[in-house]
């Protein structure tokens, strides 16, 4: 309850030009945080990225496209975090656009074209 408290008050101040640091944890791998809240921790990256932080875009983005246990799988949710990545031109952000455009799932038309432009022109 007091984590939650003090976590709220530490969010609401985080800048990303020039806000202090702030530890993660990292989501993809699960076994070093037994116990961990999953859920409470996904919402804590979605704030991140909602706040421009690329690499939560990217792990979220990583997250959607896998699925894990507080995420189910989303394309489209992987897609809309890796083009927020790719916008800021992160490497990893289009080279998983690339990746979905390549492989297409059942929301994204697989599309050579775009994934080679995407990975070419690093431009969506």
């Amino acid at each position: 309850m007091y984590y939650k408290k003090v976590a709220k008050k530490v969010a609401s101040k985080i800048t990303f030009s020039n806000g202090p640091v702030v530890h993660r944890v990292r989501l993809l791998d699960e076994s070093e945080n037994p116990g961990s809240q999953e859920t409470e921790i996904v919402d804590y990256y979605q704030l991140l990225a909602d706040k421009g932080d690329v690499q939560s875009q990217v792990g979220l983005g990583q997250l959607y496209y896998q699925g894990g246990k507080a995420i189910h799988q989303d394309h489209q949710e992987a897609l809309e975090y890796f083009t927020k990545a790719a916008n800021t031109g992160n490497a990893i952000g289009y080279a998983f656009l690339g990746k979905l455009y390549l492989e297409g799932s059942e929301f994204i038309k697989s599309d050579n074209e775009t994934a080679f432009k995407v990975s070419k022109t690093n431009s969506i």
